[in-house]
């Protein structure tokens, strides 16, 4: 399962961003389904295989408060999403990816349920929002698998998860190496 990002402003070519034309299904916490039920179904492009697969995909919501999802096809998961997730991704031949929904991918990323993290920074500095690992969650070690800058500025970070963190003890202090 692979935690991802897309944008096509400044240059960022979908596929590499995220969302590879493999991929099974999508992720995704209820208010971030929300958004993407409101918008993707009026991006309607039958040239771009892109816009065709997003709109195509099997789409599960981790919520306790959606009845039910009018972006089809989709699925409600309701319960612990730690347990839920993990008997999704235990299905062979499953490529998920979390797009937006921060809380559920720190959550999932903590649980040792991602094993990719795809990461796009923008050379913007916001003031305020949400962000992806805000909050204390397990430490979690990581290698560089892919990096790419865009003519635009982007960079494209991949990372895969290789369990927890390296941690050594300096005079006292604790340091992650």
């Amino acid at each position: 399962m692979g935690l991802g990002h897309r944008t096509t402003r400044r240059g960022c070519r979908k596929p590499r961003c995220g969302v590879k034309l493999v991929l099974t299904g999508l992720l995704l916490g209820r208010r971030t389904y929300e958004a993407f039920a409101r918008d993707w179904p009026q991006i309607t492009d039958p040239n771009d295989p892109f816009t065709e697969r997003m709109n195509s995909l099997p789409k599960y919501v981790v919520t306790n408060t959606l009845a039910e999802g009018c972006w089809h096809p989709t699925t409600v998961l309701r319960g612990d999403p730690i347990h839920i997730v993990g008997e999704l991704k235990a299905q062979p031949g499953r490529e998920l990816q979390i797009h937006g929904s921060a809380r559920l991918g720190k959550a999932l990323l903590s649980a040792g349920l991602v094993d990719t993290l795809r990461l796009v920074v923008a050379p913007t500095v916001a003031g305020a929002g949400r962000r992806l690992l805000d909050q204390p969650c397990a430490s979690v070690g990581l290698r560089l698998v892919h990096h790419e800058a865009t003519a635009n500025g982007l960079l494209l970070l991949e990372y895969d998860h290789v369990g927890a963190a390296p941690v050594a003890e300096y005079e006292g202090a604790t340091a992650f190496v």
